[in-house]
């Protein structure tokens, strides 16, 4: 999961409010550089919940600069006395956030909840056997009841060795069919990304030289 940025933001509510949005724009181009996630809340002293009858010019313009920067704003209900909404809360992506809310004080305590994202866990299927239920002796019978082609000749040239090693490979297995046949299963894949070829080795050399110096019980080693 990317960093999230948290954005704290407080506006006294006698500083002109104009030239707060006009900040509020800027801030927002900055933070459209970052390839992060983002939460952005404060006392933003600009009621969202007031209605009148007067045509609030600077609302709309706060209100359209965070349409362009697809900001949400969670808070739905008053968080001040007299059913003022000042303490707003905003978010970019609805569907990584679960609940939110706020809980009494003079200023509300405002919270969002994040989701906890989901790691799809790759799987595969593997074959394995089970010999557990294998009679060894009869086995071992099995394969000694091979019996070979040309047994008189004394000398054999590479393909025919080759065709005699098959032969025996293909007799074994299908005696091993018998007795513990493949079966598959799907299982999960240890997903560890940091753990390369070249870790790896070094893991190898490590427990080499480990090994290497407990028997020896020297210093140099």
């Amino acid at each position: 999961m990317k960093p999230i940025v948290v954005v704290v933001i407080y506006r006294h509510p006698a500083s002109s409010l104009p030239k707060f949005i006009e900040g509020f724009k800027d801030l927002n181009v900055f933070l459209a550089t970052l390839d992060y996630e983002m939460i952005m809340f404060g006392d933003f002293n600009l009621d969202l919940l007031k209605h009148d009858n007067t045509f609030d010019t600077n609302k709309l313009k706060f209100k359209n600069v965070c349409v362009e920067f697809y900001w949400w704003q969670r808070m739905i209900g008053p968080t001040f006395q007299k059913n003022s909404l000042l303490d707003h809360l905003y978010t970019k992506d609805c569907n990584k956030y679960a609940v939110s809310g706020h809980a009494g004080s003079d200023h509300d305590l405002c919270y969002v909840i994040r989701k906890q994202q989901k790691v799809e866990i790759p799987t595969k299927v593997i074959l394995y056997r089970t010999y557990r239920n294998i009679d060894w002796i009869i086995f071992q019978k099995d394969i000694e009841s091979f019996k070979w082609d040309n047994t008189n000749q004394v000398c054999f040239s590479n393909e025919q060795i080759d065709n005699m090693f098959w032969t025996l490979n293909n007799f074994v297995m299908n005696k091993l069919d018998e007795v513990a046949p493949l079966k598959s299963m799907r299982v999960k894949v240890k997903v560890s990304p940091w753990f390369t070829n070249k870790v790896n080795e070094l893991c190898i050399l490590r427990n080499l030289a480990r090994n290497k110096a407990m028997k020896s019980n020297e210093k140099n080693d």
